[in-house]
């Protein structure tokens, strides 16, 4: 009898309740650090596109700047944009570009010799154009060299 309230004493393992209490927190543990890394993830994406649409937008305004540098160009004689219905004092071009972008650049000429100049920056699913991913404005002295 000696031996077995020993081996009732002798408690070297673990109760069923232990494992399942020490299981629910490690999935407490698992499911905050996947949400976190989740959520990582898209914000890394949506600054990516943001960057990516930003870097567009720039590239288009230097080169509207380079066509102010030239006399002759202005933003209807290029073949690449097309000419939407004007919208106030601002006339209103599109233009398709890689990366899943589209532009729309806006030009207010009533200060001529200055123009001002927006570029805004769509995604091409974003249709309701609510939205920009990017948008640059500057005012550019057209033909001073």
């Amino acid at each position: 009898m000696n031996i077995q309230k020993r081996m009732m004493k002798n408690e070297q393992g673990l109760t069923l309740v232990e494992i399942l209490a020490s299981l629910v927190i490690l999935a407490i543990i698992f499911i905050s650090i996947i949400s976190i890394l989740n959520q990582s993830a898209r914000t890394n994406k949506t600054s990516e596109e943001i960057i990516d649409a930003t870097y567009v937008a720039q590239t288009e305004m230097e080169h509207i700047y380079k066509l102010s540098k030239d006399t002759d160009k202005t933003i209807d004689s290029i073949h690449d944009y097309v000419k939407q219905t004007p919208n106030g004092n601002w006339n209103v071009y599109h233009k398709q570009v890689e990366h899943n972008f589209f532009l729309e650049i806006l030009e207010d000429r009533t200060d001529e010799p200055m123009v001002r100049i927006v570029v805004r920056v769509y995604e091409i699913s974003d249709t309701n154009k609510e939205n920009p991913k990017a948008q640059m404005e500057t005012l550019l002295k057209w033909g001073d060299d």
